[in-house]
């Protein structure tokens, strides 16, 4: 199987694929930047049918805050009305 992995968006949009060798591992990334449903859509490039069984792994990478350094409400900073942050 030559096996084709797409990304997609909310509203079924192409976001970023990969197509790999027979046989060997794919790997896609894409930056979620916007909360909402994706999709992955897994199939053979060539259009065949197989019963082979292939395994999805998921990460996420933590997005670096310089208001929330710990992952805890106990030590995050204060941040004054009206001062003006800029995003990742």
């Amino acid at each position: 199987m030559r096996a084709e992995v797409e990304i997609y968006g909310a509203n079924n949009n192409y976001l970023t694929g990969v197509t790999g060798d027979t046989g060997a591992d794919k790997a896609v990334s894409y930056d979620v930047v916007t909360p909402g449903n994706y999709y992955f859509r897994i199939r053979d490039y060539a259009g065949g049918s197989y019963t082979t069984t292939y395994t999805l792994t998921l990460t996420q990478d933590e997005v670096p805050d310089e208001y929330e350094p710990n992952g805890d409400f106990a030590g995050v900073k204060e941040i004054a009305l009206g001062t003006a942050l800029a995003r990742h």
